[in-house]
């Protein structure tokens, strides 16, 4: 596989929660549900993704093969506040994004840019109107670097 179009990105933690920002509300928060090659509980919609190694054999990553690549799960309750961890190699030639679809319609409402990192953790904190059911959260992956 040619570098330039591979994508590693490994998730430690992706934690959706409530006002209180403690619980999760994604199915498979970690990538450690595969079905076949598929996450169970995540949708690839556009390019294709691998199950890869991490760090630690116990915590198994996602390859991001092409650019772009996309993954949503819905969340599973209504929500307030969402607190967004990972844990990722992301080079500088390579865009990771955080979006978030509020009504699930196809349209993103929000999208948060994931900074470079060499296996350092990075978290977001996003607030978000009380009343929207049905948000999905999105990752995408962008550009010809390792992430």
């Amino acid at each position: 596989m040619k570098r330039s179009l591979i994508v590693l990105f490994a998730l430690a933690a992706l934690v959706v929660t409530t006002s209180a920002c403690r619980e999760d509300y994604v199915a498979d928060a970690t990538f450690r549900n595969w079905c076949g090659d598929n996450l169970c509980s995540w949708k690839t919609e556009a390019g294709r993704i691998e199950k890869a190694p991490t760090w630690s054999d116990a915590d198994p990553g996602v390859r991001f093969v092409d650019s772009p690549t996309r993954i949503s799960t819905p969340l599973i309750a209504r929500l307030t506040c969402i607190e967004f961890t990972s844990m990722a190699s992301i080079e500088e030639d390579a865009s990771i994004s955080l979006s978030l679809d509020l009504n699930d319609d196809g349209v993103v409402d929000y999208s948060y840019p994931l900074s470079t990192a060499n296996w350092s953790a990075a978290k977001v904190q996003i607030l978000a109107p009380a009343s929207r059911v049905g948000t999905r959260i999105i990752l995408e992956k962008k550009g010809r670097g390792n992430a």
